[in-house]
């Protein structure tokens, strides 16, 4: 296992909170070389192999600037190489990763949501207040604590059922 590669893993499982190797043993075997070259370009899991010549060609069209010396150098990327394993999990953390960002978007949208609901309500109940109408006053600081429990009970089930998600998606691609 390179190590470059295994520090990624690590960083990948650091991102998620999640350490238990799950690998999919179904589609061992069935990566090809192309589908993990690409995963290691995409996610800068590289090696810089410099022109011996230093000359900007079609086999080494990138460009580093080198600090120290102040020279222009020429290189090209070249893919780490990946195991099957490392492969499959990169791609499951990846896809947790991406489910997580979902929830906390959606999980984001509910707590303004929430917010507008309590803050609304409390604008409500003052107007009620100073009309002179306490009933009204106390209905609607009602409304407002119900209306905002149903929304926090949302926004945990949306929350919870993500990350359940997550992982079944991971168990599933165990088996």
């Amino acid at each position: 296992m390179n190590e470059e590669v295994k520090n990624y893993i690590k960083y990948l499982e650091k991102q998620v909170g999640y350490t238990e190797m799950n690998y999919a043993a179904i589609v061992k075997g069935k990566i090809t070389k192309e589908e993990k070259n690409k995963l290691a370009l995409s996610e800068g899991l590289i090696e810089k192999i410099f022109s011996p010549l230093n000359e900007k060609s079609n086999e080494y069209p990138e460009i580093i600037y080198n600090q120290e010396t102040k020279d222009v150098l020429y290189y090209k990327k070249q893919p780490l190489e990946i195991s099957d394993d490392e492969y499959i999990r990169i791609i499951e953390l990846k896809e947790i990763i991406k489910i997580r960002d979902k929830s906390k978007n959606l999980v984001s949208l509910l707590n303004f949501f929430l917010t507008m609901v309590i803050v609304c309500g409390v604008i409500f109940a003052i107007i009620f207040n100073s009309m002179g109408n306490s009933v009204a006053m106390i209905i609607t600081l009602l409304i407002t604590l119900v209306d905002a429990i149903i929304l926090y009970a949302i926004r945990v089930a949306v929350k919870t059922s993500f990350e359940c998600k997550a992982r079944l998606d991971s168990i599933e691609s165990k088996r």
